[in-house]
Order: C-alpha cells, then sequence, then structure tokens
C-alpha cells in the first residue's frame, strides 16, 4: 500500500466522528463517508484491520459516546454501498437500509453502555498502534498470509 492510501487520524477537523481514520470525504459523496478504507489485504488482511478500526472505534464510543441518533448504521451502510444514493433506491434495498438502521442503532446502544461500564482495556490502547496495526493489513495479499502458514 502506497503512502498516499494509508488510514490516518484527522485531528484538525471540527467533528470528532469525522476526526477518525475510517470516515473522510470521497468525490461525488456530501458529507463524510463513514467507512472509507481501502479494500485492500485480502480477506484476512481484511479481517485484521478490521479488527483494529473496530478496536479505534469502540475507544472512540467510550470516550464519546455515541452522539445523537449514533454513527454504527452509518459504517454499515457504507460498507453495503447504502450510505448515499444517488438514485432512487429499490423497495428491497430502502427496506435494507431500515433494518441496517434499527439493528445498528439498537446495538451502538448496548456497545456504548458496554463499553462505558466495562471497557476499562480500551483506555490502556495506543490509537497510532492500532493504526499502525490496521495499515500493516492493508497491505499484505492473501497469498502472503497463505505462504507464512506452510
Amino acid at each position: 500500500m502506497s503512502k498516499s492510501t494509508q488510514l490516518k487520524f484527522h485531528k484538525n477537523r471540527c467533528s470528532l466522528w469525522a476526526r477518525l481514520p475510517f470516515v473522510d470525504r470521497i468525490e461525488g459523496k456530501p458529507g463524510y463517508n463513514s467507512w472509507c478504507v481501502p479494500r485492500d489485504g485480502g480477506y484476512f488482511g481484511g479481517c485484521e484491520s478490521g479488527k483494529a478500526l473496530g478496536m479505534i472505534y469502540l475507544k472512540y464510543l467510550r470516550e464519546n459516546g455515541r452522539g445523537l441518533g449514533g454513527n454504527l448504521q452509518f459504517v454499515v451502510m457504507d460498507m453495503c454501498g447504502l450510505g448515499f444514493s444517488a438514485g432512487r433506491l429499490t423497495d428491497e434495498q430502502d427496506a435494507l437500509k431500515g433494518q441496517i438502521v434499527g439493528f445498528f442503532t439498537l446495538l451502538e446502544d448496548w456497545l456504548e453502555q458496554a463499553v462505558k461500564h466495562g471497557g476499562h482495556k480500551l483506555d490502556n490502547l495506543e490509537e497510532p498502534k492500532l493504526l499502525r496495526y490496521a495499515n500493516h493489513w492493508l497491505s499484505v495479499k492473501d497469498a502472503e498470509v497463505n505462504n507464512e502458514s506452510d
């Protein structure tokens, strides 16, 4: 992965959410995309980078709460390509979007309480290390992982 595609924290942004490394602007979409992560690293690299970014999200949730309406549903919708639609959604896509919002809004309510009351181990995690780990795994190819296990 080239330096230009590596994720980074956006410390100068006003919104705490927009400062996260997986939140960024993309051309043709107003506002921020809540999952602006290169689709690199293959399946195994994706799993590991996703875990690291998930820990960054949980740490964010512990420190800042979920905010009005939450954000997790937007992450999932942007992962699935349903976040911003220039055209009309099909009835099935619209139903899926509603299901995502309902399901992940509820989960985020519970996650917020879990990390607030039982997530003290998150306080010891260093975000720069988690981000380096995520970027490392975005640069790995599945063939490299498979060769290591031989």
